[in-house]
């Protein structure tokens, strides 16, 4: 059904060759709250399970971007409460590091290097005097070729040409000039006060006026702040990636052991129209202990985003998992929008089947809801 959507999505502006696009130097901050809930059902053989999970999830990223290097920078902090009967419950306290530094040897898009280390603190506690914690530090190196280039304002640039100015006949150089323009923008919203937020519709009314838009009255102004201020969250790519490279793992904890896993991933994301966006993922992992293979694994996701407006996101999403012990397949439907410039709600529903060493044809349903509370 989604392969389907995927080949009959117009592209309807042709004139814009999305490829021809590069990110700006600069760096963007995300701080967010995200308490959301999550009902699933699951079928099998046997009975039928229902639970219920809770979580509150603070996250906190940096990206910088650079002609010849990309860093990103993750951390998270996520509480979870997890009931699956009424004398079956399960707490978890999780905390994650993750720090990618990306070096394009040649070209902007060319070769690369790529390391990420990550930390990961794991805390459960089931019923009664039950818990167990364990630490992770992983710390892959990679090899690779191509580059993503967040192309979001480009979006962002079409919709104030079609949505505020009725125009459809775009000028690229100008789409490309104006999205560049936007990103600036947002590179200098690390701290969202009242007078970063004034300064910000300024520089942008500034920047829309300089380009020959018409801001002159009331209506117009509204409009295209509106336009401006709902579009700060979206990282949406362009291009492809090839890479493949070494992964030492090392735990601690309750698991005490180590282990070397071999990657290879590839990512290609292209937007079709100025609606439509598809990307998909395919990775293939050998994980060896004292140099002996015990595992490998292949996942392949693909998604389907529809963007209307700005406020909007509407996904859909396939992706399959295979290992030496199960085979799985996910289904999923999700939806994102903006109430206000830095709450998001979000609803989701999801189907998964699972083929087992023990058991086959393990279904079950998942419904997930909550928001997200931008800070900036």
């Amino acid at each position: 059904c989604v392969s389907l959507l995927i080949f009959v999505t117009p592209h309807v502006h042709s004139q814009i060759n999305w490829e021809e696009y590069k990110e700006p130097n600069g760096q963007i901050q995300r701080l967010t709250i995200d308490p959301r809930i999550t009902f699933s059902s699951t079928d099998n053989s046997f009975n039928v399970t229902n639970s219920f999970r809770s979580q509150f999830l603070t996250r906190y990223s940096l990206s910088i971007v650079k002609e010849n290097h990309i860093s990103n920078l993750f951390i998270s902090n996520n509480l979870v409460y997890n009931k699956v009967s009424e004398t079956s419950f399960r707490f978890e306290s999780d905390f994650f590091f993750d720090y990618n530094y990306t070096f394009y040897i040649n070209k902007r898009r060319g070769l690369f290097l790529r390391t990420q280390p990550t930390f990961s603190y794991d805390f459960r506690k089931r019923g009664g005097d039950d818990s167990s914690n364990e630490n992770q530090l992983n710390s892959p190196v990679l090899v690779g070729f191509g580059r993503l280039e967040n192309i979001s304002t480009v979006y962002q640039a079409i919709r104030i040409e079609r949505e505020l100015y009725d125009n459809y006949n775009y000028d690229q150089d100008k789409v490309f000039n104006v999205a560049r323009s936007l990103r600036s923008l947002d590179y200098n919203n690390a701290l969202d006060t009242r007078m970063r937020t004034v300064e910000n519709n300024t520089k942008y009314l500034e920047l829309l006026d300089s380009y020959g838009y018409d801001v002159e009255s009331f209506f117009d102004i509204s409009n295209a702040i509106d336009a401006f201020r709902f579009e700060r969250p979206n990282f949406i790519f362009q291009g492809y990636e090839i890479s493949a490279g070494l992964l030492p793992r090392f735990s601690f904890g309750a698991n005490e052991d180590s282990d070397i896993v071999a990657l290879f991933n590839a990512v290609y994301a292209k937007a079709l129209s100025d609606k439509w966006h598809w990307s998909v993922n395919g990775q293939l992992t050998y994980d060896f202990i004292n140099y002996d293979l015990v595992d490998d694994f292949i996942v392949l996701s693909n998604t389907l985003s529809y963007l209307p407006t700005a406020r909007t996101n509407i996904r859909f999403s396939q992706r399959y998992f295979r290992s030496d012990s199960f085979e799985s397949f996910d289904f999923s439907v999700g939806v994102d929008y903006f109430v206000s410039p830095q709450l998001n709600l979000f609803l989701s529903s999801g189907f998964n089947i699972t083929d087992t060493r023990v058991q086959n044809n393990l279904k079950s349903f998942s419904h997930d809801m909550g928001l997200k509370y931008f800070f900036f």
